[in-house]
């Protein structure tokens, strides 16, 4: 088939009525197998589905389906990081050699500057992506952070915002170094138990156990789906993009950021931490206007001239978009 004969991907948004009419027509238009769509405002939860988990199985998606979420995950482990530095644990701006004295860096210069502050925003100058599978094991982190001698260092941490996966498997790592546990252990019992997120998970076995999705990939506008194989990651990207959940349990989390730290009554977080991550540390391009801890943050202007924030995070994985 030519190109010219290939319908043309969608540029302009129709206008819709309601949030039912957007979703399956968006959905539609796109020509995505199946989205969750969730809205928060002003204490109230709409939320809706639309499609199927998979085009094999063909079991359709509903609120409670969970999907990979990717990058977002990264927002999660800057929470938990700010409720570790809250008990006194981490300290954003201590080099974090002080809480990994092991760490072999390629540069030594940047092996005793960079700081938990940097890797959450992606200033730290690190190498970004690296998948290679270390173990399913426990010590997946301990095995990966190990050969970070071989990255290579972008350039001096603090000076540039260079987005880094491996950044975030670092992080993982420093918490299980204060903590003594896996990282996965230690966000679910500070986190997600806290916060009542019960199908928030980030192994394939604990997803199998609730209605959930596959990725899927399409090579055209004009091809046929297919299932995305493999399902996950390797365990050591955990920390930067291996969290499943739904879009009710994503609001969750996102509510207790709105709320600066607290949801229904509960505080998980100061408001000052929870303000701290959205303002901007280093500049990051069109990635984002600015990046916080572990937020990306645009200041822009309204229809008025007004100024306005922005802060947000996206994910995307095998198949997945978030």
């Amino acid at each position: 088939m030519t190109r010219s004969s290939e319908p043309e991907w969608p540029a302009v948004r129709p206008d819709y009525e309601s949030l039912a009419a957007c979703v399956g027509g968006e959905a539609g238009r796109w020509n995505v197998p199946g989205v969750a769509v969730g809205v928060l405002q002003d204490g109230h939860v709409e939320t809706l589905a639309y499609g199927v988990t998979s085009v094999e199985t063909r079991q359709p998606v509903t609120p409670d389906t969970i999907f990979q979420v990717g990058s977002i995950s990264k927002v999660v482990t800057a929470t938990l990081v700010m409720r570790l530095v809250e008990d006194g644990l981490l300290d954003l701006d201590t080099p974090v050699v002080e809480y990994l004295p092991d760490l072999v860096l390629a540069d030594a210069t940047a092996r005793r500057s960079i700081t938990l502050r940097q890797l959450l925003a992606h200033a730290s100058g690190l190498e970004g992506d690296r998948f290679i599978d270390y173990g399913r094991g426990d010590d997946g982190l301990a095995n990966a952070v190990a050969t970070y001698s071989t990255l290579r260092q972008w350039a001096a941490p603090g000076t540039l915002w260079t987005y880094s996966n491996a950044g975030f498997s670092l992080v993982g790592r420093v918490v299980e170094a204060v903590t003594k546990e896996t990282f996965e252990a230690a966000i679910r019992t500070r986190l997600f138990e806290p916060l009542g997120l019960e199908r928030t998970v980030y192994f394939a076995e604990e997803a199998i156990t609730w209605p959930h999705a596959v990725g899927h990939h399409l090579k055209s506008p004009a091809a046929s789906h297919q299932v995305a194989r493999p399902y996950s990651f390797p365990r050591h990207v955990n920390p930067a993009g291996g969290i499943v959940s739904s879009v009710g349990e994503l609001l969750r989390f996102a509510a207790l950021h709105i709320g600066d730290g607290e949801v229904d009554g509960q505080r998980l977080l100061r408001a000052a931490s929870a303000q701290a991550m959205r303002e901007p540390f280093v500049e990051a391009g069109n990635f984002g206007r600015s990046y916080g801890i572990g937020w990306s943050v645009w200041d822009v202007a309204d229809g008025e001239g007004n100024a306005v924030r922005i802060v947000d995070h996206g994910g995307a994985t095998r198949g997945f978009r978030a």
